[in-house]
């Protein structure tokens, strides 16, 4: 692991849009039983009184998550494996789009509109059929994360399918990122739920066409 270095913080848009985000999210959460709605204002009053703070270089963060879903592999690699149009059947999407002429395989990139705002740029990574796709998440907006890599693993065989997430991030927020993160990591497992709510109906559907 990475020793301790000094990190200036960053003043502007950046931090900025992580505290808004913070903001957002603290709004009305407790925590063993203490409310945590004053978290961002104590971020800003730190952030105005320092001016160089100690971290690690190492900020990249984990999270994970497993379903088993009632649908052969194939077809819920099918519904990934078309992968300009994912908003087709991610509620959570209002459009993307396939950037340049690749549609699938390594290379291939698409670009991803969010319906609750940010968009993001999607290159694949690793393109295994039926088991393994990873996705470089390299160009992302209004959201607090710096940069993402997103694995899908997918195993079993006959009619489930055991799908496994794993997203490695970097949030944003300069040395308070930690905060950002720690919130992420708190939130983003009920967003991949909401993803394979998605996919496997999606999936089921492909399996009866």
């Amino acid at each position: 692991m990475a020793g301790p270095a000094v990190a200036h913080l960053e003043e502007g848009e950046e931090f900025e849009h992580a505290l808004t985000w913070v903001r957002h999210v603290t709004k009305n959460i407790t925590h063993s039983g203490q409310n945590l709605t004053g978290i961002s204002d104590t971020v800003r009053a730190m952030y105005g009184h320092q001016q160089w703070i100690n971290r690690e270089d190492d900020s990249m963060r984990n999270v994970k998550l497993e379903r088993t879903l009632a649908v052969a592999r194939s077809s819920v690699w099918a519904v990934l494996a078309d992968y300009p149009n994912i908003a087709d059947w991610n509620d959570g999407l209002k459009k993307s789009y396939a950037i340049g002429d690749a549609t699938e395989g390594v290379g291939a990139q698409r670009r991803t509109e969010l319906v609750q705002g940010g968009a993001m740029r999607e290159t694949v990574t690793e393109w295994v059929p039926e088991e393994r796709m990873v996705i470089a998440i390299d160009e992302i907006e209004k959201m607090p994360v710096k940069q993402a890599t997103m694995t899908f693993t997918l195993s079993g065989g006959g009619e489930t399918t055991l799908c496994m997430m794993s997203y490695d991030y970097e949030p944003k927020g300069g040395p308070f990122a930690f905060i950002v993160g720690s919130m992420l990591d708190w939130q983003m497992p009920k967003g991949f739920n909401g993803f394979i709510d998605y996919l496997e109906p999606a999936a089921q559907a492909r399996a009866t066409s």
